[in-house]
């Protein structure tokens, strides 16, 4: 997840797209949830301290996301599960907006 952000960060923040808006799907969430309890999120980020609890990692994450945003560009970030149809259905409608 830290190259993640890196990359995002390069991406977000490069000259090239200075007025663009950016879509930020956090995917896979039911496979997160799993995996906090058996992989906690404080081995790759010391400074989290919410334990397994998943709405605080996945708060702590889109936070990590935003913050690395030091262009202020304009970011519209979601939980996704693409195992989901409604989730499918929002990825779409935030893709056309």
């Amino acid at each position: 997840m830290a190259e993640q952000i890196v990359l995002f960060d390069n991406v977000v923040n490069s000259k090239w797209f200075a007025n663009a808006k950016f879509i930020l799907f956090l995917s896979n969430i039911t496979t997160f949830r799993e995996k906090l309890s058996h992989s906690p999120l404080e081995d790759s980020f010391p400074e989290y301290a919410g334990g397994a609890d998943f709405e605080k990692a996945s708060e702590f994450l889109l936070q990590r996301f935003r913050k690395v945003n030091r262009g202020h560009r304009r970011l519209y970030s979601y939980l996704v599960d693409p195992h989901v149809a409604s989730n499918i259905e929002l990825l779409v409608a935030a893709i056309n907006d």
